[in-house]
This record gives C-alpha cells, structure tokens and sequence, in this order.
C-alpha cells in the first residue's frame, strides 16, 4: 500500500509540475505580446470602436456610446501598460515625459481640428458656437454639456477627450505613489471604480440628477478608464490568472463576449439599467475582451483584428473621431438624393480621407514617443 500511495503521490506531483509549466508557458506568451510596441489585437480594437461611433452618428440605429466606452478602457490599459513599462525599466515615473507625450499626441490634432471647425462656419456664414470652442480647446467640453445642457454642435464629441485628458492629469500621480507595490496600485484602483460606481447611484437615485450630467461627467465616467488601468496591474502581476485562462479557453469565447456587450448596450434605452448595470459590467466586459482578441490573436477569426485595413483604421482612429463630426454631415447631404448605402460609403471615404491627412500631416509630425 506504501508503494501505491508513493505512486500516486509521484503522479500528482508530476501532473502538478505540468500544470505549472503550461501556466508558465501561457504568461510569457502574453507576457510577450504585451511587451511589443504594437500589441497584437488592440487597433483592430480601436477601429471597431470608433466605427460604432460613425455609424452612430451617421444615423443608425447603434448604440455609438459603446464605442466611446471601448475607448475609455482600452486607453486606460494602454496607458498604464507604458507606464508600468517604465517603472520596470527606470524604477519611477517622469510626469515631465508623460504630459509632453501626451501633449504631442493629443493637442495639435484637436487644436488644428478647431481650426478648421470655425474656418468652415466663417466661411460658411453659420454661427460659431464659441463656448463650446473654447471649453473644448480647454478640455472641459464635458461640464460645459453636463451643465450647460447645449444643443449640439461640430465639437460637442470633444467631450470624451475631456474626460480622458481630466482623468491622465491625476493618475500617473496615482500610479507614482504606488510605483513600488503594484498590488496596492490594484487595490486603489478598485477603490476608484468603487467611488465612481457609488457616485452614479447617489446621483441618479440620491439627487435625481438628470441623464445628461451623469453621462458627462469625470467622477461618473472615470471607472471606464480605470477599469483598464486595472487590467494592465492585473496582468502585470500575473493575478486571477484562472479567470484569464478560463475566458480565453475557447476561440468561441470573445464572440460571447462580444454578445454580451451588444445585449447590454440593447437595454441603454433604461437609464436606471445604463447608470446602475450597464456602465458597471459593460468595462469589464470590455476588458475581459482585450486579453482574449491578445491570446487568440493567432486564430484565423480574431485574427482579422490584425489585418492591414484594421491596423490602418485603428491608426488614425483618434483624428477618425475627429473629423466624423463634420464628414458625415456634408457627405450625407451632398448624396441626399442616392441610396443610404451610397450615402454611408461616400460619408466613411470621406472622414478616413480627413483622417488619414490629419494623421498625416499633424498627428505624426508632432508625435515622438508612444502613446495611447
């Protein structure tokens, strides 16, 4: 019996060891395709997302605001991986080198984008909506519609940026403190989304605070964001790795997440839905998503993400979400009389044009280090 139960005891130690070197094996792929300069999946990623906002926009029936979600969490995962980076490599963070990065990659766009916004109204004798050029060209177009409640305009979009740029001024300072214990970075970061979740209830439930500022707002938003910062800490320190190797077990697995994003994004239509479960499941949703199109990003489907028209739409995506404001307009009412399909194809021809010479011309001649 001795013998036996030596024999079983060799095997569960073999099968444990082999267990330990397929986990192993599987971090350092990830591990891998998370330390390239262009991880695999992720501008397939940025296309879709900016594409549900043309389609939005255009007019269809599409929940656009999805697409701004996907950004939120996939820019705060990307962010946070650089930075993660840097601690790695230098030990701590150069605020100096973070806000010139991010300046170069965000600022000249939208400066010479408002340029063009009021050339085009001057010349067409439209009134020019100053407030919101300038909360815009400040990066406070968010409270200025939360509050304000204004019509909307050519750079009323401009919104999102805001937020995002409000939420980059904070965390890398966050992301400094905790520099040298990524695992309590973790655990203030779920604080984080812990307090924007509390704030959404408090005000829809609490204040009955209308849709608009909720929809917004920083404090309200902010957990979109974090939620990918959290994501990058996660992997980073090779945490809940059962729940990560469970959801990319099957190549089947990112279409059912997929699926359960579309069917949350249906219910939108319920503010009590949206403010409460929506904006709560659909980031996580979003980030479970991220690491299955990276680990299945081999596969013959998912690996369409990396196809050469997504990497070039994922490219140019930022000044995609630009220009759309103004391209959709004038195209649809310059093809008013073909069908919707012509409509929609000139109107796409014609933003990716204005989006690839504002690429062009102005994002990458500022541009210098990587960023999100």
């Amino acid at each position: 019996m001795s013998h036996f139960g030596d024999a079983q005891a060799c095997a569960r130690s073999r099968q444990a060891d082999r267990r330990a070197e397929e986990l192993g094996a599987w971090w350092s792929d990830l591990d891998a395709k998370l330390s390239t300069s262009q991880i695999p999946g992720l501008y397939g990623v940025r296309a879709v997302a900016v594409g549900l906002v043309i389609a939005y926009h255009f007019g269809f029936e599409i929940n656009g605001a999805m697409g701004v979600q996907i950004f939120f969490t996939l820019s705060g995962f990307l962010i946070t991986t650089l930075l993660l980076r840097e601690i790695d490599a230098t030990g701590t963070i150069s605020f100096r080198e973070f806000y010139i990065r991010r300046t170069k990659r965000i600022f000249p766009a939208l400066y010479v984008f408002l340029v063009v916004c009021v050339a085009i109204l001057l010349l067409r004798r439209r009134e020019v909506p100053w407030p919101d050029v300038i909360a815009a060209s400040l990066y406070v177009q968010n409270y200025l519609a939360a509050i304000a409640h204004r019509p909307d305009t050519v750079v009323s979009h401009t919104w999102s940026l805001a937020i995002e740029e409000q939420f980059y001024l904070l965390w890398p300072i966050v992301a400094y403190r905790f520099r040298r214990d990524t695992r309590s970075m973790a655990k203030a970061l779920v604080a984080l989304i812990a307090v924007a979740w509390a704030a959404r209830q408090v005000l829809h439930y609490g204040f009955d605070v209308g849709q608009s500022y909720i929809y917004h707002a920083f404090e309200t938003r902010m957990d979109q964001l974090a939620v990918g910062c959290l994501l990058a800490v996660l992997l980073r320190e090779r945490m809940l790795h059962g729940l990560w190797r469970f959801a990319c077990a099957s190549p089947i697995a990112p279409a059912l997440v997929i699926a359960a994003l579309a069917a949350s994004s249906l219910l939108h239509g319920s503010n009590a839905y949206r403010f409460t479960v929506g904006y709560t499941i659909e980031p996580v949703l979003t980030a479970v998503l991220l690491v299955q199109l990276i680990v299945l990003s081999g596969h013959r489907v998912w690996g369409l993400f990396n196809s050469a028209p997504m990497l070039f739409l994922g490219r140019i995506s930022y000044s995609l979400y630009l220009y759309q404001q103004i391209t959709l307009y004038t195209a649809r009412r310059l093809t008013a009389d073909y069908p919707v399909v012509v409509q929609f194809g000139f109107a796409v021809a014609c933003t990716v044009l204005a989006a690839w010479a504002s690429y062009t011309f102005v994002e990458q001649r500022f541009r210098g280090a990587r960023a999100s």
